[in-house]
């Protein structure tokens, strides 16, 4: 996400400074500057350095399986994390725009409301990253409400492209089959639970949606940013074998399912849609081609290196 945001935000004249613990992942258009947001001074500084006037909150622990096997990190980033971009913006005594970026896993299936879900329905996570992102929501809203900050909140649905990790479940399964194509992979994959049901829009268009927001979004409010459209992961995983014509034979893997699993995840945009602009124009084909065209190149890229 952070690449193609810079990127709109560079297309659109704003410069773009660029916070993380990676400077491989910063693209070109934007500074870079290391900095760990548990790190208050740190973070501070290089927000009365800058004086923003957007902010856009995407650092978090994002893995499920990863939030499990360390709940405290992931709390640590999330939650603490929060609090410290918060809390370094209203010492300084400015006003930026602020984007907090949370999750629809907020949700959870443990309620008895039915899909898809709306910002009004019930939050119930079931994992610790679930848990800490809604604790960040609750944040967010009493900076917002107790000290005036001009902080929106959108909550992201599965979303997907060129250039995601392979810890998610699409780009794991298209880094295999672009493996497969190049001959260093058996054409055998290995999958989880392909039977719950996700939301998938595409990164780009998810990116349209974040800057539809911060520029007619009301502060204060919540946004879902979906395309209303639930999917089975099956079908997701049927499509790129299609698109990829390769005879490939499916094994699930026991070690790649979760212990807990949200079955169904499927949201309602019409409150984004009613307020702004945006609405998702990418196919889930085309974003599929282009995350596989996208995994070829890089597998190609990175055996002609070892090679060289």
């Amino acid at each position: 996400m952070g690449p193609y945001l810079t990127r709109s935000f560079a297309d659109a004249g704003i410069a773009c400074v660029g916070l993380g613990r990676d400077e491989k992942s910063m693209p070109p258009v934007a500074e870079y500057i290391d900095c760990d947001i548990r790190d208050f001074a740190a973070l501070k500084n290089v927000v009365a350095s800058e004086r923003p006037d957007f902010i856009v909150h995407l650092a978090a622990i994002t893995s499920v399986p990863f939030s499990f096997q360390n709940p405290g990190l992931t709390y640590a980033v999330n939650v603490e994390g929060t609090v410290s971009l918060f809390e370094a913006v209203r010492e300084l005594g400015i006003s930026p725009r602020i984007l907090n970026v949370s999750s629809a896993h907020v949700y959870g299936t443990a309620n008895a409301e039915a899909g898809p879900f709306s910002e009004k329905s019930s939050l119930h996570p079931e994992s610790p990253y679930a848990s800490s992102k809604a604790a960040a929501e609750l944040i967010a809203n009493d900076y917002a409400r107790s000290y005036g900050m001009n902080i929106l909140q959108v909550r992201a649905f599965n979303h997907t492209g060129p250039g995601q990790s392979d810890s998610f479940v699409v780009s794991h399964f298209a880094r295999q089959i672009a493996a497969i194509e190049l001959g260093l992979q058996e054409p055998v994959m290995r999958v989880g639970n392909l039977h719950p049901k996700r939301d998938f829009s595409d990164v780009r268009d998810v990116t349209a949606a974040y800057v539809s927001v911060l520029r007619e979004g009301r502060a204060g409010e919540i946004y879902n940013v979906c395309s209303g459209v639930l999917r089975p992961v099956q079908e997701i995983l049927d499509v790129l074998i299609d698109i990829s014509k390769c005879k490939i034979e499916v094994k699930v893997d026991s070690t790649l399912t979760r212990k807990i699993e949200v079955l169904e995840l499927g949201g309602d945009p019409q409150k984004l849609l009613a307020v702004t602009s945006w609405k998702p124009r990418i196919s889930l084909r085309t974003t599929l081609e282009d995350l596989l065209s996208y995994w070829k190149k890089r597998l190609a890229d990175e055996r002609n290196s070892a090679g060289t």
